[in-house]
């Protein structure tokens, strides 16, 4: 979620160059809004506003940087940014692809997701690329000890992924049934949603294509304390593909568990790549499906050294650029600046 980000970039923001204020969309408060509000500096509330009237509120509060956290997600207000109230409009986080929006200047990336000279064409909006990391991610420090690779202890070898399965593509799903097949003994871990007629759609896709339904272990939407127990019995995560997990595939490279990802040309097939490059385990990227699914069969026959990732992986996290929210800020800072001032002076 955008909750973890947004406190960090609360947190973190130099008061002595930056005023924060947090234009408030949320129609029903919650423990995670009531603490990004007192993070703030203020909290102008928008949810009952016209367009037009958040438009002149943001105005009235000479906002000179405003920042977009939710593209075309649902309860979006872009159309606020169309009025351009703001001299610098950037979006961040909330959504992959390009707003469209000639009023939005810049979307906030990194080198990995969008590789410099290949992706521009793809974005009505500038591209602001941080030197590491698109977003930052904050540690669940209630989430369980990372337990021992199962494994180990057992002659079966578990795939997973906790992904909304809205992101399993025909080939996704076809390049998952492959793996299955090329590692014996193997079962799949998935995230179902939350019907029953779901989880019997999903498990029809790999039966169609010659997985046996006791291959796969189908488990319901989760309350957080059990999400993270959920990855316990995976020994490796697969990343949907084309529409990469972001969050989740921190999820589960802080429980201890690696994910193999394929290398798409844009922002929502690329987040795997810049997790996985900026944790430090380029190996777990895979160039096409074909490669996705050679690399998985290696890795399963690898298992001392996925246990002795699965031990130190917390610490690669919170030792990389992912976690690091403060020096993840003084970048966002350097580069929104910069774009405000060439704004001006455009």
């Amino acid at each position: 979620t955008a909750a973890g980000l947004i406190e960090s970039l609360f947190e973190h923001h130099d008061r002595n160059r930056f005023h924060v204020s947090g234009f408030s969309n949320a129609v029903q408060a919650d423990d995670a809004t009531e603490r990004m509000r007192k993070l703030a500096d203020a909290w102008p509330p928008i949810a009952n506003l016209t367009d037009t009237r958040a438009a002149e509120l943001i105005r009235t509060n000479a906002i000179d940087i405003l920042v977009d956290l939710s593209g075309h997600t649902a309860g979006n207000r872009l159309l606020v940014f169309a009025r351009k109230p703001a001299a610098f409009q950037a979006t961040l986080f909330g959504y992959p692809n390009t707003t469209g929006l000639a009023a939005i200047d810049a979307k906030i990336t990194d080198p990995f997701a969008d590789p410099p000279g290949e992706t521009e064409a793809l974005y009505r909006e500038s591209l602001i690329r941080l030197p590491e990391v698109a977003w930052v991610y904050r540690p669940p420090m209630d989430a369980p000890a990372v337990n021992a690779l199962p494994s180990q202890s057992r002659r079966s070898f578990t795939f997973g992924c906790l992904n909304n399965p809205a992101k399993l593509s025909d080939a996704c799903v076809e390049a998952w049934s492959r793996i299955l097949k090329a590692v014996p003994r193997s079962r799949l871990v998935l995230l179902a949603g939350r019907s029953a007629a779901g989880a019997r759609a999903l498990s029809d896709r790999f039966t169609r294509l010659g997985i046996a339904s006791d291959r796969l272990e189908l488990v319901y939407r989760l309350p957080a304390n059990e999400y993270f127990e959920a990855f316990q019995p995976i020994d490796l995560a697969l990343d949907p593909f084309p529409y990469n997990g972001g969050v989740s595939t921190c999820d589960a490279l802080w429980m201890g568990v690696p994910a193999l990802t394929v290398a798409g040309r844009d922002y929502r097939s690329r987040q795997g790549v810049s997790l996985l490059n900026n944790v430090g385990l380029p190996e777990f990227v895979a160039d096409s499906p074909d490669k996705l699914v050679e690399l998985a069969a290696i890795w399963s026959d690898q298992r001392d050294g996925l246990a002795d990732l699965r031990a130190s992986l917390r610490e690669m996290m919170l030792a990389s650029p992912i976690t690091q929210a403060e020096k993840y800020v003084r970048h966002l800072e350097t580069a929104l600046r910069a774009g405000w001032a060439k704004g001006l002076g455009s």
